[in-house]
């Protein structure tokens, strides 16, 4: 999963946009410097607590977190909410790593090619090329 690995580092060297407060944007840096330092739970925290505020990035990134069980068990079912989180405050990052989790079955997350594949369609046409590797998958799966 190094093109996970790869995203983590991109979305957490991305200039967020998103946060026009100013606490936000400290709130994000504090979280990001976390992450980098390897304080991994306090990371944790600090992007939940964004992504339940509707910040699309950081709910990408603890949805991530979550899925490959940085500073947390691995869990599937929370890294989904926080990607559902995250897409829903359009964050093109979190799109596409819930349709990749749907469409992988990734950490216990249950296999769902309908519900992937809108979240696929919309990473593709971000331009996200693993995302158009597995929409590619999930409409063979779907001509069965």
């Amino acid at each position: 999963m190094k093109w996970l690995e790869n995203l983590v580092v991109r979305l957490a060297n991305k200039v967020d946009s998103q946060l026009d407060d100013l606490t936000e944007k400290k709130a994000f840096a504090a979280a990001q410097d976390a992450y980098i330092a390897g304080d991994t739970k306090k990371a944790l925290a600090g992007y939940s607590a964004l992504a339940e505020k509707g910040h699309g990035r950081a709910a990408a990134l603890a949805g991530e977190m979550h899925l490959t069980g940085k500073g947390t068990p691995v869990s599937g079912t929370k890294a989904v909410k926080f990607f559902e989180l995250g897409a829903a405050a359009s964050d093109p990052d979190a799109t596409a790593l819930l349709g990749m989790a749907l469409t992988a079955g990734m950490a216990g997350v249950k296999v769902d090619f309908i519900k992937a594949r809108p979240f696929l369609e919309a990473a593709s046409k971000n331009g996200d090329e693993k995302a158009k590797e597995m929409l590619a998958i999930v409409i063979a799966k779907q001509k069965r």
